[in-house]
This record gives structure tokens, C-alpha cells and sequence, in this order.
């Protein structure tokens, strides 16, 4: 069975880009938009790990983790913050070298 990750981000482009990555590494990714989202779908489902973006509008990253630590379920789960500029080169990084070597 494959590991579950939840993204959570507020750039639509973002989560794309997140989902098609790990989906192609052999993970389930589940995505949200914000930080109200995510800790309804965190209630709902099980998760493996969340990758949460700190900069949201609304609910951040930060309150999100601390919103997530204080309820009893999943409150164990692993939470990694993302700041986008490095989750962008990382993605693109990574999309270049699953292309392979240009001709």
C-alpha cells in the first residue's frame, strides 16, 4: 500500500506540480487549497505525512501545524513546511532530471 501525503497549498500550479511528482514516485497524494481544508481532510482521512505551504492566506502553515497538534486525532502525524521558492526549484530539479539527458 502506498504512503499517503496530503499537500496543502494555496497556488493551484503548485499542487499540480506536487501531485504529479510524488504520484509518479509511487505515493497517494491528496491535495488542499488551505489550511481549513486540510485539517477537515486530516479529521476525515489517514495520513503518512502532510507537506504544508507557511505562506497562506487566511489560516497559515503555521497555524495549521499548531491547530493540527492540539486536536487527539493525527496529532502525531509528521508535518514538513514548505517555503515555496525552495519547493519550486526542488520540483523543477526534479522534473529535469526524470527527463533524462537532452540530445
Amino acid at each position: 500500500m502506498a504512503q499517503r501525503i496530503l499537500v496543502v497549498d494555496d497556488d493551484p500550479d503548485i499542487l499540480a506540480l506536487e501531485e504529479k511528482v510524488l504520484t509518479r514516485e509511487g505515493y497517494e497524494v491528496t491535495v488542499a487549497q488551505s489550511g481549513p481544508e486540510a485539517l477537515q481532510l486530516i479529521e476525515q482521512e489517514e495520513f503518512d505525512l502532510v507537506l504544508l505551504d507557511i505562506m497562506m492566506p487566511g489560516m497559515d502553515g503555521y497555524e495549521v501545524s499548531r491547530t493540527l497538534r492540539q486536536g487527539k486525532r493525527q496529532s502525531h502525524l509528521p508535518v514538513v513546511f514548505v517555503r515555496r521558492d525552495q519547493l519550486i526549484n526542488a520540483l523543477i530539479g526534479r522534473e529535469v532530471c526524470a527527463m533524462g539527458p537532452t540530445p
